[in-house]
């Protein structure tokens, strides 16, 4: 048992024998008092008066004496028991320090013990924390240069497409040009050939009209009945107008050099050359025909 529990049994155990004392005391003078005072009596009768009358007086002193005693003893009980109070007091007020002390102490510790573990706590939460932050700057710096290399990897992904692409281009640009040089070469050529046959072919229009009209006017003069006034110089142009198969639908004589008589056959003449002569080509076939009347066929 500890010093602070012996301190805990002693306060009652000294109270209980204070109370025993307090509760005995009054008992033995009580006993005391009620004992019968015991007196030597002799067997002689002629003593017995005597006796008594010493006897009363030792009584009463006796009685002075005990009550004395019972007194001392009562003054005794009650320095005692204001001594053992007093004790008791002092005891308790002891006990009630240590207790005290101990609290506080015990109070302190658990204070101390409660800062400790605070302290504890708290050390290993920033070292938590210091941790928590390092792997959290390790992880944004490896994040960061995952992000840069996968930024340079891109650059050069980019970069090498761009190049490709580049060059795609300046080969389809060369393709292109190429392309276009022949293209223009072969519509130049074409158009050339195109020119040339048209020109041929127009040359040979020209020539298959100018034949086709001389043909008209042929076929026009050789259906004229000649006017006595004609002048030798006769020169009349006639604009004709056809229908599809050669009938002649009108006709008109203009910037003609002779009399109004002959004018008038030139026309006559006209309408009984209708229909005209087909044309050698239906791409010569024109419905306006105009040619110059000089009336010198036969």
């Amino acid at each position: 048992m500890d010093v602070e529990a012996k301190r805990v049994w002693r306060g009652p155990v000294a109270w209980s024998l204070v109370l025993h004392l307090l509760v005995a005391v009054p008992l033995l003078i009580s006993l005391e008092r009620d004992r019968p005072l015991e007196v030597a009596v002799d067997d002689e009768p002629g003593e017995v008066i005597q006796a008594r009358a010493v006897d009363a007086a030792e009584l009463d002193a006796a009685r002075e004496t005990l009550a004395e005693r019972e007194r001392q003893r009562e003054a005794a009980a009650r320095q005692a028991r204001q001594e053992a109070e007093r004790r008791a007091r002092e005891q308790e007020q002891a006990r009630q320090a240590a207790e005290a002390q101990r609290q506080r102490e015990a109070e302190e510790a658990e204070r101390r013990r409660q800062a400790e573990q605070a302290r504890q706590r708290a050390e290993e939460e920033r070292r938590r924390q210091e941790a928590e932050e390092q792997r959290r700057r390790e992880a944004e710096e490896a994040r960061r240069r995952a992000e840069e290399e996968e930024r340079r990897r891109a650059e050069e992904e980019a970069e090498r497409r761009r190049q490709e692409e580049a060059e795609r281009q300046r080969r389809a640009e060369e393709e292109r040009r190429q392309r276009e040089a022949e293209e223009a070469m072969q519509r130049a050529a074409e158009e050339e050939a195109r020119q040339r046959a048209e020109a041929e072919r127009q040359r040979r229009l020209a020539s298959l009209e100018a034949r086709y009209a001389q043909e008209i006017r042929a076929h026009v003069e050789r259906h004229w009945i000649r006017p006595s006034d004609v002048p030798d110089d006769l020169s009349c142009v006639v604009v004709a107008r056809q229908i599809p198969g050669g009938e002649v639908v009108d006709v008109r004589v203009r910037d003609c050099n002779a009399p109004a008589s002959v004018v008038r056959s030139i026309e006559t003449a006209v309408y009984r050359a209708s229909p005209l002569p087909p044309p050698p080509e239906e791409e010569i076939f024109r419905q306006t025909i105009q040619f110059t009347f000089r009336g010198d066929a036969r």
